[in-house]
């Protein structure tokens, strides 16, 4: 688990992994960038607190955002959607400031 982890400023997520546990990479306060393979489950609060996180883009096979997921991430500023996303859970974007950009992503 990297959760608390403050040297984080990058993270490549490889093919092989399909899913991301809850609270994986809270308040990893340093981290600016994460990429995610096209087909990963992502769990509650995965991202909270990542303070620093400014983009990211999802999934092209996500379905839901979880609870929380990226609450507390007051610098994302853009959200890729991928098209076939159909829910949105409670909190997923709290605190987060209004996305410039919010986009679905066409496949």
């Amino acid at each position: 688990m990297f959760r608390y982890k403050t040297n984080l400023k990058k993270i490549i997520v490889p093919a092989c992994i399909n899913s991301i546990s809850n609270y994986e990479f809270k308040d990893c306060s340093n981290l600016i960038y994460i990429e995610l393979p096209s087909k990963v489950n992502i769990g509650n609060e995965a991202f909270n607190g990542c303070v620093n996180l400014e983009k990211i883009i999802l999934p092209t096979e996500l379905k839901s955002i979880s609870t929380g997921t990226f609450s507390q991430c007051s610098k994302l500023d853009s959200v890729l959607l991928p098209e076939g996303l159909t829910s949105i859970e409670d909190y997923a974007f709290q605190v987060a400031p209004p996305c410039h950009m919010w986009h679905f992503l066409k496949v």
